[in-house]
This record gives structure tokens, C-alpha cells and sequence, in this order.
């Protein structure tokens, strides 16, 4: 055989042994991670020892566990665990706790793990960086630009919270941006499909009133209105309150359902709700209330 084929065959050998035992301790690695991540889980479902639950969220995030990055990122925020997303079970009833008395509130460290979760694309990070850099905390300046890109990423990649900034950002020409209903439309349409209720009422109100680019439509209005209301949106059940009252958007006016919302909404601390309920006590006669 010829020495440079020889070479180059041997070569190529050499090539794929050290690219399979890379992707062999990358994938040790990851389960590693996980590994981190599924005790740290444990020990807080169990109420165990906190320092622990740091340790191994620490390890997980070290190894490059973007969740254990974005828990790590909000408890150097002195914020508790956000158990909705670290419970192991869906619908556990596990209380918020923090860990700030083992972790501190550290906004270095803070910065230091969101970056580095949403440079390995966490949306909630990303829309976390986006809001720092707004804002200029964490240290960091005000640039708008950079504001816009992970609001961009975190948006792209579902983020409702940040699907719903855009669309305000585009309706009113925010952070640089220009005015474009279009783009304003798109983003509350996304952020309120995905369930985030202050873009279902945004929504429910462009249908209402024709804005951003839409035909009035009242039908389109009240669904929107409606499934803000119903996941806990204070200013939409204050409008179908008002809709009961007055017999807007297409409803018959009933009392009853009137109250029901408008309490519905005052429990919540709307202020405009509390108001008009406080009008309904004072002249009870017409909700049939104790005055």
C-alpha cells in the first residue's frame, strides 16, 4: 500500500475514534446534568436540605442544563424557585420557596447564568436579558438593540411574555421600532394564542374597536375578552362586567352576571371595578344590593 494512502487512511481512523469518544462524554455529560437536575428536583419536592438543592442545581448548570441556568439566574435574584417548571409532577401543589438565604442576592452571578441560558436558548432568560438590558440593570447599560434581539430570541421561540412586548412595541413604536400594525397584530395574536391573558384583552380590545389593522368585530371581541376574563385578566372581566351592565358586545344586560364579574374583578384589585362596585353598593336599589 502506498505510505500517503496509508497515512490518510490511518488518519481517518484517528478522526472518527476521537469524534465518538467526544460525543460518548458529551452525552455523559448531559446525563450527568440531568442527573443534577432530577435530585435537585427531589430534595425540593421533599423539603430537603436547600443547600443541597444549590449544589446540584449548580453542578446541572455547570454542565450546561439551561434550566438549572435559568433557576440559578432568578434565585441569585433573591426570587423562589419557580415551581411550576421544576416540580416533577404536573399539578403539584408544592410551595414557592426561595434560595436566597443559602445563594444571596448577587446580580453578577445573576447576569452570569441568565447570559448564559439564553445564549443556549431558554426563552425565559432571554426575556429576562431583554427586560435588563431595557431597563439597564444587572449592571448592564440601557441598549435598546440588544433589548430588541432577546426580546426577538424569546419571542421566536414562544415566549409569551415577550411575543406580548413585542406586539406593544410595534403598536406604539417602542425601543426603535416603527409603528407597523402588522407585526403588532402578529405578536399579540401569537402571545394570546399561547394564553397570556393581558394580549387576549389587548386582542379583544383591537376586535372591539377596529385598531391595529381589524375590522370591528364584536363576535371576535367577546371570545378574546372572554378567555382573559376567564384565566383571571382583571381588566377584561371589568369590560364584560361593563358589557352585563350596559348590554355591549352583542350581550343581553343581566345584572346577575354584571355583579359576578365586576366583584370577580374588584377581588383582583382593579381599580376601575372596585369603583363601579362601589357605585352599586351606594345606590343598591338597581343590583339589588344592601346599601
Amino acid at each position: 500500500m502506498d505510505r500517503s494512502l496509508a497515512q490518510k487512511i490511518f488518519s481517518q481512523k484517528v478522526s472518527r475514534a476521537e469524534k465518538s469518544a467526544n460525543e460518548q462524554e458529551s452525552a455523559n455529560v448531559e446525563r450527568r446534568a440531568e442527573r443534577n437536575f432530577q435530585q435537585a428536583r427531589e430534595e425540593y419536592e421533599g423539603e430537603g436540605d436547600r443547600k443541597k438543592i444549590v449544589g446540584y442545581l449548580t453542578a446541572a448548570a455547570q454542565d450546561g442544563h439551561l434550566e438549572a441556568m435559568g433557576q440559578l439566574g432568578d434565585a441569585y435574584r433573591g426570587e423562589p424557585i419557580n415551581a411550576q417548571s421544576f416540580i416533577a409532577e404536573q399539578g403539584s401543589q408544592t410551595p414557592f420557596r426561595s434560595l436566597a438565604q443559602e445563594l444571596g442576592v448577587d446580580e453578577k452571578l445573576e447576569l452570569f447564568w441568565l447570559q448564559k441560558a439564553a445564549e443556549g436558548g431558554l426563552g425565559s432568560a432571554q426575556y429576562y436579558l431583554a427586560c435588563a438590558y431595557e431597563d439597564g440593570t444587572l449592571g448592564l447599560d440601557v441598549d435598546e438593540e440588544l433589548a430588541l434581539l432577546w426580546h426577538q430570541k424569546a419571542a421566536e421561540g414562544g415566549h409569551v411574555k415577550a411575543q406580548y412586548f413585542l406586539g406593544w412595541a410595534y403598536e406604539y413604536g417602542e425601543i426603535g421600532l416603527d409603528v407597523d400594525e402588522k407585526l403588532a397584530l402578529l405578536w399579540h395574536q401569537k402571545a394570546a394564542e399561547g394564553g397570556h391573558g393581558k394580549a387576549q384583552w389587548a386582542l379583544g380590545c383591537a376586535y372591539e374597536y377596529g385598531w391595529i389593522g381589524l375590522d370591528v368585530n364584536l363576535k371576535n371581541a367577546l371570545l378574546w375578552l372572554q378567555k382573559a376574563a376567564d384565566g383571571g385578566q382583571g381588566h377584561a372581566q371589568w369590560k364584560i362586567g361593563h358589557a352585563y351592565m350596559h348590554g355591549n358586545l352583542e350581550l343581553d344586560a343581566d345584572k346577575e352576571l354584571e355583579l359576578f364579574w365586576l366583584q370577580k374583578a374588584a377581588d383582583g384589585g382593579q381599580g376601575g371595578a372596585q369603583f363601579s362596585l362601589g357605585q352599586a353598593y351606594e345606590h343598591g336599589d338597581r343590583l339589588g344590593l344592601d346599601v
